[in-house]
């Protein structure tokens, strides 16, 4: 989150077929690539690696996009790696079965924020609005208010108003904005955490005695323009009026009201969302008289814009009190992960119907009650699907768990939004599906290019699924739950199948998203068997970080030696804490390049060097640490082997020259001369020999091979 969200092309000893691009945030990175020869049937091998690591690990293979939009995301590899460490370099290599491939840096987020300035907030019946930010270089502007209220009573569209990009609003009970509780206000690079917003909204219209509220007021509002926004560790609930169930209110058949989270109104799509959310450990919760519409949303859900916009993670909140979803990601969907979020007491769990753009990866998340006690109808786990051929991004769903069949169990894992549109490009694995009716839904259009396979269903499969649908599936049977795990638990974390129950090590290994299992196999469902409890919410969010200064950097080799004209691969660093960028001084040799995101060495030597020391430094906010790297460059390896007193091999040139280590020639001498050194046959031009003295020491010097070979 201290840097710029953009990576660095590794060019040396790369076959670049054509620029990728890696997008982060705090655990993730999102993939981009569009080399000329990718197709739908070209597999995008993917390989992974921290600072630090020789050895690559596998990711999931990219998705590969056609000509289905008619725009800029047409024709492109696209996916992402999950899953990983905050504040820590990383390098991705893509590869195609031709050869073609591709090698890009990119740092995740550090989840310590660097601060220029910290101004205390005292609270009061006024709204907030920022004085002054930060930036890149400088840092966040904290406007903390740990312990403060801010009340406006319905005087103030907002309790705050965002008016500066580089701004951390923290520990504020927020009160009674007239539309918002927050308005980040199309600013960037925005926190909001550890905040309590309760009482937001406008008043919509009476029905029946019920005050109901309007939608897109939020307890956090997000406008389109805003980008790299992060929303930690609040609980937002209780906004002051009640949202509509589906159907009752007759000229209201859809819900509308107030969200917890929501994006702009925008229903054509004409408003560009800039994306780069992260929203985590939030509590989102309410009450039957102030249901939420959904407690994520925005408008535009037909469109490639939508909820959340692109390069987004939504994980670990506890979400509740929804009228219609708990999540509802409905648009582009472009590498959208929405991961180990518990929901219960909502209409639907998650939507992403549609995807237009895609991936969106939907995992490892916890699903209780669908239930709305003000309407009749429990609908669906997952809803895919769109209208008006906008479904054409491919949904992954992988590892989730649904843990009901009871009058509280949704009725089936997934639908249509629209029961006459077909399920589009769904994959998906491992999941642990309890539910009241049916499994999948197929709709009346069926499935394209879908595969359903090693999930764990307890009702059968409905309608126009695939041929060949979970041929490796468990369905009809009930799982048998570890003691203490399942329903029973609610919210407290614990899901394991138990040991000889169905499900239990019957998945499939999915690189990236399983690694590291017990077993033989991947147990189905969202938790592993023996793993730590899941933690949701609040309850999951650790608080603020402080920035601390890296330490213990050091190089796999250190010194080094390398050859001029010889590719060195990665000498890569290793360093605790995290780090915003890294320098070097002196200059490397020529043809050797520093990564200043990774701190990673690479290149080929274009030239010799003797042995010298380069001061590599990693910088964060907090300040840095040093180490001295050790490089000497030397001339091709020799064919000749020097032994005691002789060379095993020499020329017989009227003229050779002697090059010190450095490269530089010492001098020249005539083959009497080289003959006293050792006698013997040619040997390849171009290739350097130690010369050593009558002892078999080394004079330090070499003899160069004119470049005729000539004898």
């Amino acid at each position: 989150m201290n840097r710029p969200a953009f990576a660095v092309l590794l060019a040396a000893g790369v076959t670049i077929a054509s620029a990728q691009t890696a997008i982060p945030t705090f655990h993730c990175l999102s993939l981009y690539w569009d080399p000329p020869d990718g197709a739908a049937n070209v597999a995008c091998n993917v390989e992974y690696r921290a600072a630090g690591e020789t050895a690559w690990r596998k990711g999931l293979d990219l998705w590969y996009a056609g000509d289905v939009l008619g725009d800029a995301w047409d024709s492109q590899y696209r996916g992402s790696l999950v899953g990983l460490k905050p504040g820590t370099g990383y390098e991705v290599r893509l590869t195609l079965p031709s050869g073609a491939s591709s090698t890009v840096a990119a740092r995740t987020w550090s989840e310590a924020f660097k601060v220029k300035k910290t101004i205390m907030v005292a609270g009061g019946g006024s709204m907030l609005t920022t004085s002054e930010g930060g930036s890149e270089q400088d840092g966040y502007v904290v406007y903390d208010g740990t312990g403060a209220t801010i009340d406006v009573n319905n005087g103030a569209d907002q309790c705050v108003l965002v008016n500066h990009d580089y701004v951390i609003i923290r520990g504020l009970a927020l009160k009674r904005g007239k539309i918002h509780g927050v308005n980040v206000n199309g600013k960037n690079h925005v926190v909001v955490e550890g905040c309590d917003i309760s009482g937001w909204g406008q008043l919509r219209d009476t029905y029946n005695g019920v005050d109901y509220g309007k939608s897109y007021n939020a307890g956090v509002y997000l406008p389109a323009a805003s980008k790299t926004v992060v929303i930690q560790g609040n609980k937002i609930h209780h906004p002051r009026y009640q949202s509509n169930v589906w159907n009752l209110i007759p000229t209201q058949a859809h819900p509308e009201g107030p969200g917890a989270i929501t994006g702009p109104s925008n229903t054509s799509g004409s408003a560009v969302v800039q994306g780069n959310y992260v929203i985590r450990y939030n509590d989102i919760y309410s009450d039957d008289n102030h249901l939420f519409h959904d407690c994520m949303h925005s408008g535009a859900n037909f469109t490639t814009e939508g909820f959340p916009g692109p390069d987004c993670d939504i994980y670990c909140n506890m979400l509740s009190h929804s009228a219609d979803d708990a999540i509802e990601a409905d648009g582009g969907g472009r590498n959208v992960r929405i991961w180990g979020n518990y929901s219960s007491h909502v209409f639907l769990h998650i939507s992403v119907a549609p995807a237009s753009v895609g991936p969106v990866y939907v995992f490892r998340n916890v699903l209780n009650r669908n239930l709305n006690p003000l309407s009749p109808s429990l609908w669906t786990c997952f809803k895919r699907g769109g209208r008006n051929g906008t479904e054409k991004g491919r949904a992954y769903f992988i590892h989730n768990t649904a843990l009901r069949d009871d009058q509280y169990g949704a009725n089936n894992m997934m639908q249509s939004g629209n029961y006459d549109a077909p399920l589009i490009e769904v994959i998906s694995r491992n999941n642990l599906i309890i539910t009241r009716n049916y499994s999948i839904e197929g709709s009346t259009e069926g499935c394209v290019n879908s595969s359903f396979d090693y999930d764990f269903l307890n009702k059968p499969m409905h309608g126009n699924v695939p041929a060949g649908s979970e041929t490796h599936g468990i369905i009809g049977k009930a799982p048998q739950w570890r003691s203490g795990h399942g329903p029973s638990a609610e919210d407290g974390g614990r899901y394991q199948l138990a040991q000889g129950s169905p499900g239990h090590d019957d998945g499939v290994a999915l690189d990236n998203f399983n690694d590291g299992f017990e077993g033989s196999a991947p147990d189905m469902g969202a938790q592993e068997y023996d793993s730590p409890d899941m933690k949701f919410g609040t309850a999951a969010w650790d608080g603020p970080k402080a920035l601390t200064a890296p330490k213990g950097l050091s190089y796999a080799t250190n010194p080094a030696t390398y050859e001029i004209g010889v590719d060195i691969g990665s000498n890569v660093v290793s360093v605790t804490g995290e780090v915003d960028s890294f320098t070097v001084s002196p200059p490397l040799p020529e043809g050797l390049t520093l990564d200043k995101t990774a701190g990673t060495v690479t290149g080929t030597p274009a030239g010799a060097a003797a042995q010298a020391g380069y001061a590599v430094t990693a910088f964060n906010g907090a300040g840095s640490c040093t180490v001295l790297l050790t490089i000497t460059v030397h001339g091709p390896a020799s064919a000749a082997r020097a032994v005691a007193g002789r060379l095993e091999r020499a020329p017989d040139e009227e003229t050779v020259s002697l090059y010190g280590l450095n490269g530089r020639l010492v001098r020249r001498v005539n083959a009497t001369a080289m003959k006293r050194l050792s006698p013997g046959p040619a040997i390849p031009a171009g290739l350097y020999i130690m010369a050593v003295d009558r002892n078999g020491a080394s004079v330090q010097s070499r003899i160069v091979i004119p470049e005729n070979g000539r004898r």
